[in-house]
C-alpha cells in the first residue's frame, strides 16, 4: 500500500508540473502595448516584476500587442493563445478570440499583433465601461493559467498580472 500511495503521488507530482509554466516560463509570454499605450513589464528575479496593467482610457477596437516565444523549460513552440474579456466588476469571461495550431513557431521577442489591427472589440460595450482581459497560452504539455478560474486585474488563481490588463472605455471607432 505505501508503495503505491508513493506513485501516486509522483505521479501526481510529475502531472502537476507538467501542465503549468515554470518560473523560467514566466517571461514567455505576457502584453506589451495596447494601442499606443506600453504596458511591458520590467523584469527582476523571479518572481520579480513591475508592471501597469491598468492601460487606462483607451479608443476601441483595440491593438494588443503580445510579447510570445517557445516555452523556455521545454522548448515547445506556442501551440493555441486564448484571449477573454469581462467587465471588471463581472464574473463571466467572454472568448474574443482563439488562435491555434500554427503553421508557424511564434516566437516574437518585442510585441507582436496576434489578433489583428484594431482587432479587439467586445460586443455591447460603451464608453465608461470598465474591461479587464487576459491572455491563455499553451503548449503540447503546459499552459500559463487555467480558464475555468476567475482572476481580478491584479492577478489571482495561477494568473499574473503579466497575462491581465485592464482598459476603460474611452470611445468606440466606427
Amino acid at each position: 500500500m505505501k508503495k503505491i500511495l508513493t506513485v501516486i503521488f509522483l505521479m501526481t507530482t510529475i502531472i502537476v508540473n507538467a501542465c503549468w509554466f515554470t518560473s523560467d516560463d514566466w517571461k514567455s509570454v505576457y502584453f506589451t502595448r495596447i494601442n499606443d499605450t506600453d504596458c511591458t513589464p520590467i523584469f527582476g528575479v523571479y518572481p520579480s516584476y513591475t508592471m501597469d496593467n491598468e492601460v487606462g482610457g483607451q479608443v476601441f477596437p483595440l491593438t494588443v500587442y503580445v510579447h510570445i516565444i517557445p516555452s523556455v523549460t521545454n522548448g515547445l513552440p506556442i501551440k493555441e493563445v486564448l484571449l477573454q474579456w469581462k467587465f471588471t466588476t463581472g464574473t463571466r469571461w467572454k472568448t474574443i478570440c482563439t488562435l491555434a495550431d500554427f503553421s508557424w513557431i511564434l516566437s516574437y521577442n518585442s510585441g507582436v499583433v496576434l489578433f489583428g489591427r484594431k482587432g479587439v472589440n467586445p460586443a455591447g460595450i460603451k464608453t465608461g465601461d470598465s474591461l479587464v482581459f487576459r491572455l491563455q497560452s499553451a503548449d503540447d504539455i503546459s499552459v500559463n493559467a487555467q480558464t475555468d478560474v476567475d482572476t481580478s486585474v491584479i492577478g489571482l488563481n495561477g494568473w499574473e498580472k503579466l497575462w491581465l490588463f485592464s482598459a476603460t472605455v474611452k470611445g468606440i471607432r466606427r
